[in-house]
């Protein structure tokens, strides 16, 4: 009798393991995911134009304010990276 439980089990074990069973379970947790994802559209119906230029308009001016120091550090950087 332990030998049929065994097999039971085995086959068991071997349909949960081998069957294939699960590819079309994830399938299906992918395809959910996927009708779950909003459209393009849908975010840019969302965003506040007017942040996001003055968003833009702040991280321009920042990059202007760095540029001397770009200059300066530049040739710095180029004679460490000649040394190596």
């Amino acid at each position: 009798m332990d030998t049929v439980n065994d097999e039971k089990h085995e086959d068991h074990f071997t349909r949960l393991m081998f069957s294939g069973k699960g590819t079309h379970f994830k399938e299906k947790i992918i395809d959910d995911h996927e009708k779950q994802k909003p459209s393009f559209g849908d975010f840019m119906a969302h965003v506040n134009y007017d942040e996001l230029m003055k968003n833009v308009e702040i991280l321009m001016d920042s990059v202007e304010s760095f540029k001397p120091l770009f200059k300066k550090i530049t040739p710095i950087v180029e004679k460490f990276l000649k040394q190596k």
